[in-house]
């Protein structure tokens, strides 16, 4: 059985959420109150819904229950692979510094003699190798009561997380009939107050569970979210907790207690002030105040650092090897404080965006849905802009390495045949290469560069990425993929995390292609009607919209640079 990850359980949720909506308005659609020279029958309606609803309740508590125990049967599988993740990674760390003429507590000396006769084996070999050779059975396996202690931590940290989540799916269940009734009794208020007709009367009487959501969990602060927001909130957050336990864990074998956080270009606010800083581990890694003169984890997780969906990191500081700094320049806090305004408001756009939506979807009558619909469109252009904005500053790349990408991708733009430019990480150029007029083909050696990388290459025709580009980013590990075309710089990065719909080539065609047929008849009748009349400009404006709703759906981040 294929576990799911932290983003394949989040969109179950959504997917269960938008299935309960769904067949709530479906129902209202299906069962319609009969218009008389009267009015409207309501309380036939009513009775009838009523019926519906019960109907309704009885079938989602049989069919979700059984969903919700799948899903949540998988989530203590997910938290041991990443505490297995955790440990096996730092690990590996551990002996690289060894190999840098690290020394730790537990290390004995003869194992400098040993490395040389380990050459050629792989890190995870020689790590596990020098634990069972040289620490001895009892230091390599630890103490039966240190993994007992270990175990207990991570299986508290899975029953509070599923139990966590089994009340919040219980609430939806809830939610849904609590909304699904006050729909029924508030179509005919809002009838009698003028709605009109019966579809903007329903359109009326559920337009706020539409606006908000089955927001069904509150959190400490009052802010109320819905099942699929907490679920990736709660489960994001014990991954990374299960994960620091494996490399705490690994710490604690060989005498390690002192992390350092990482620091990075976009710290969270809340972790701000611990960024660059030395901190014993005393949560996970069994440090002690005593042990060295440096400020102790639990207290900076008392002040807000490893926040729920926090992205900082830290890593074990080794001393003589690592480096500490916690500096801050003026320009580089107001930096900060500027791409963290610019994420809220980004984070907002991508919220009326999914809101909208619900609205233009869910909606009966005409008028509602065509109002919904030209919103989602302002808020998606919004954001769109949001996301440009964002590629003018590729990570770890210097404003020079930007300024000579953008002199290189315009020197290909316009050219009939393809060229592809390969930037290592820090925006090296690694090579240029010449194609045909619709690939580049490249060698394994040329493959095997590409991990982390930056590759730009420019489409004569004109368009966005083909699926053959997206196959690219996905199976090279690149950072972003790039190319120039007849509107700007088309750009799609890497996802942390690729959906289990695009996880293969062969998914990545099948779900563009059926993207393709879905807005083939409205393309068509553009073309028919005469608002589409030049056969390239078809191509161009079909592909650009496949990618737009290929990379909406799966959140993908994809956007143009304008030229």
């Amino acid at each position: 059985m294929i576990v799911l990850d932290e983003y394949d359980i989040g969109v179950a949720f959504k997917a269960i959420e938008d299935e309960l909506i769904k067949s709530m308005i479906r129902n209202m659609d299906r069962h319609r109150a009969e218009e008389t020279k009267e009015g409207i029958e309501w309380s036939m309606w009513q009775a009838e819904q009523l019926k519906a609803l019960e109907k309704y309740k009885r079938e989602n508590q049989k069919r979700y229950s059984k969903q919700f125990k799948s899903i949540n049967g998988q989530i203590g599988e997910l938290l041991y692979q990443a505490r297995q993740t955790g440990n096996m990674q730092q690990e590996i760390q551990i002996l690289k510094a060894i190999q840098r003429g690290c020394r730790f507590p537990n290390m004995p000396k003869k194992l400098f003699g040993l490395l040389e006769e380990m050459d050629g084996k792989t890190f995870q070999q020689k790590a596990s190798l020098l634990l069972k050779r040289l620490k001895g059975k009892e230091a390599a396996q630890a103490t039966a009561e240190f993994f007992k202690l270990n175990d207990r931590k991570l299986e508290a940290l899975i029953k509070a997380t599923t139990q966590d989540m089994e009340r919040a799916e219980t609430a939806v269940l809830r939610m849904a009939n609590d909304q699904y009734r006050k729909a029924i009794f508030n179509a005919q208020v809002y009838a009698n107050s003028g709605a009109g007709t019966y579809e903007k009367a329903v359109d009326m009487a559920t337009r706020d569970m539409l606006s908000r959501g089955l927001n069904c969990v509150e959190y400490a602060n009052g802010a109320r979210h819905t099942l699929a927001d907490y679920a990736d909130m709660a489960i994001r957050t014990a991954s990374k907790r299960a994960y620091l336990q494996g490399e705490g864990e690994k710490r604690q074998e060989w005498g390690l207690a002192t992390v350092i956080m990482n620091k990075r270009g976009n710290p969270c606010p809340k972790c701000l002030p611990f960024v660059g800083k030395v901190l014993i581990d005393d949560v996970w890694s069994g440090g002690k105040k005593v042990d060295s003169p440096y400020p102790l984890m639990s207290t900076a997780i008392a002040a807000g650092l490893y926040h729920p969906r926090c992205k900082d990191s830290h890593t074990t500081y080794f001393p003589g090897i690592s480096t500490a700094d916690d500096t801050w320049t003026k320009e580089e806090l107001e930096a900060i404080e500027k791409t963290n305004q610019r994420q809220a408001e980004r984070q907002h756009a991508a919220r009326q965006v999914e809101r909208f939506g619900r609205l233009a979807e869910f909606s009966l009558h005409p008028e509602n849905k065509k109002k919904y619909q030209q919103k989602k469109n302002k808020w998606k252009q919004r954001l769109a802009q949001y996301r440009q904005a964002d590629i003018m500053k590729t990570e770890g790349w210097t404003d020079e390495a930007i300024e000579r990408r953008r002199l290189d991708e315009a020197a290909i733009a316009g050219h009939k045949s393809e060229y592809a430019i390969l930037y290592d990480e820090r925006g090296n150029k690694l090579f240029k290469k010449h194609g045909g007029q619709h690939e580049v083909i490249y060698t394994d050696d040329e493959w095997a560069l590409m991990k982390n990388g930056v590759s730009t290459h420019n489409h004569p025709l004109g368009a966005t990425f083909s699926p053959d580009d997206i196959c690219v980013l996905k199976e090279s590990g690149l950072k972003e993929i790039r190319a120039v075309g007849r509107d700007g710089v088309f750009v799609l990065k890497q996802p942390d995390i690729w959906p289990d719909e695009l996880s293969s080539p062969d998914k990545i065609f099948a779900a563009y292609d059926t993207i393709q047929k879905e807005l083939e008849p409205e393309f068509i009748q553009a073309y028919m009607d005469g608002r589409i009349t030049d056969e390239h400009e078809y191509s161009i404006l079909y592909q650009a919209r496949i990618l737009e709703e290929l990379t909406d759906k799966y959140q993908l981040n994809y956007f143009v640079e304008k030229r």
